[in-house]
């Protein structure tokens, strides 16, 4: 799977992801008058906090660049995107939605996926740039059906 199909599939849970690291970041701050919640003292709440906040900081760049890269494509494909990756819609549904054939769907996904690819690449986030600030984060985690 390419990267930017990797990004446009994950990118509510990239953003879900941020939202409950800050709830997670505020919770530890809160608790952090208690100096015998970590194993390292103040040192220890210190580097958890840093921690959280720099994850939070590094989902908030993909998911910035996820949306600048989708707004920036123009807005037929950027609405066959998002049926598809967003809102988990099969091309045979987006087909018979707007009535055409699969194979049209298919087409105009792939011209679609290569502009988000390219917008991607314009701003910074080529592949190599996704593999060395995202290569940790587990993309095979399936997503429940209250997500």
């Amino acid at each position: 799977m390419t990267y930017e199909s990797i990004m446009l599939k994950n990118a509510i849970r990239i953003k879900k992801s941020a939202n409950v690291l800050s709830l997670e970041l505020q919770k530890a701050a809160m608790q952090s008058y208690d100096a015998t919640r970590c194993k390292d003292g103040t040192m220890g709440q210190i580097s958890e906090l840093l921690d959280i906040s720099r994850r939070i900081d590094r989902l908030d760049e993909l998911y910035g660049y996820i949306r600048q890269a989708l707004y920036a494509v123009p807005s037929g494909h950027r609405t066959l995107l998002t049926k598809v990756y967003l809102r988990k819609q099969t091309p045979k549904e987006v087909a018979d939605k707007f009535g055409v054939s699969v194979s049209t769907v298919y087409r105009q996904l792939s011209v679609a996926r290569n502009r988000f690819r390219r917008n991607l690449e314009h701003i910074g986030c080529d592949k190599q740039w996704f593999d060395s600030n995202c290569s940790d984060i587990d993309w095979t985690v399936r997503r429940c059906k209250s997500d």
